[in-house]
């Protein structure tokens, strides 16, 4: 039984291999949604500030899916595909994410936004990509990648405490579902996570073989926008709710998260190889996407927004760099 198991998940069959890569991205959207919809309740029904769920439970909930199809990724000795899920997960977040976001209503961003959270992006981001120039992301610096995550928590935890940050309203905290629920959704979300990621993994590594396309190009797109499709889900939502803190919050702490976290514990646990076109190309790409939002958010009026003009530039630039991963250097 588990032999025949063994052999259809191995399976080189491509539309079987499909099946594999559609059905896990679906499981890690409804895993991912279940365990947002469970935390968020759960945190928001202690009157805590949007902006501060999004930077922390929203983004965690949203980065698991990275986590899952990274670690895995690495373990399996497929780091193409979860380092490229990680770079392109970062560049989907703000690109296509954020592009998609202002182009549908532009997106308020907070002065702090701006002056402390955008700033801590792009450093985290620099110092992953300096990690990353010698071809490796060593256990050392997957350690120290986890000893900043848990600086940053630690952060974030005294910035809630400080009273500078406005509370929600108490007819704004949801009462509709118990806590015990919640908890069950979230642990419901994860077991999803995982299943989905082991299946999207054998998928996306299974088509790449088979078509003769690189996988560090599978992880780099189909992977990492599947992956990024709770943050998408996420931002829309809070957007259409007329909450963009947690919108803007949740693409920032998942970038924070995808990198300090998702690859700090991965590397902690198994060296990841890093492949050159990651020096090359899509690393100088994630920080160039992270560093014009400084320029797309400053205005001269106290009302910072990213305009649907700058959308419109952010998914311009997503969409050439889809054809420079999947067309040009994909084979």
């Amino acid at each position: 039984m588990f032999d025949y198991i063994g052999s259809v998940l191995e399976t080189q069959n491509i539309l079987l291999l499909a099946v594999f890569l559609a059905g896990g991205l679906y499981i890690l959207i409804r895993g991912g949604g279940s365990l947002i919809k469970g935390a968020e309740a759960l945190s928001r029904s202690y009157n805590i500030d949007s902006f501060i769920i999004g930077l922390t439970v929203v983004a965690f909930g949203t980065s698991l899916p990275e986590l899952f199809v990274s670690f895995m990724a690495n373990l399996s000795d497929r780091g193409d595909i979860g380092i490229g899920n990680i770079i392109g997960s970062n560049i989907c977040n703000i690109a296509l994410i954020l592009g998609i976001g202002a182009v549908i209503r532009p997106v308020m961003m907070r002065v702090t936004t701006l002056k402390v959270d955008l700033p801590i992006v792009f450093v985290v981001s620099a110092v992953f990509y300096v990690m990353m120039l010698d071809l490796k992301v060593s256990r050392i610096e997957g350690v120290m990648m986890t000893v900043m995550f848990a600086g940053y928590i630690y952060y974030i935890y005294k910035r809630a405490k400080l009273k500078n940050e406005e509370l929600l309203d108490e007819d704004e905290i949801p009462h509709g579902l118990s806590r015990t629920k919640e908890i069950v959704m979230i642990i419901l979300g994860i077991i999803g996570l995982y299943i989905g990621s082991e299946f999207t993994i054998r998928g996306a590594s299974g088509i790449a073989r088979a078509v003769g396309v690189s996988e560090l190009a599978i992880g780099l797109t189909i992977v990492s926008i599947g992956t990024s499709l709770p943050e998408l889900v996420a931002t829309l939502q809070a957007l259409k709710m007329n909450n963009p803190n947690i919108g803007v919050a949740n693409i920032i702490g998942s970038n924070v998260f995808n990198i300090l976290f998702v690859m700090g514990l991965s590397a902690s646990t198994k060296p990841f190889p890093v492949n050159p076109d990651n020096i090359k190309f899509w690393g100088p790409l994630m920080l160039f996407v992270t560093l014009i939002l400084f320029p797309m958010g400053y205005k001269k009026s106290k009302d910072h927004k990213i305009e649907r003009s700058s959308g419109l530039i952010l998914l311009v630039l997503y969409s050439c760099y889809l054809v420079l991963s999947f067309v040009i250097k994909g084979v």
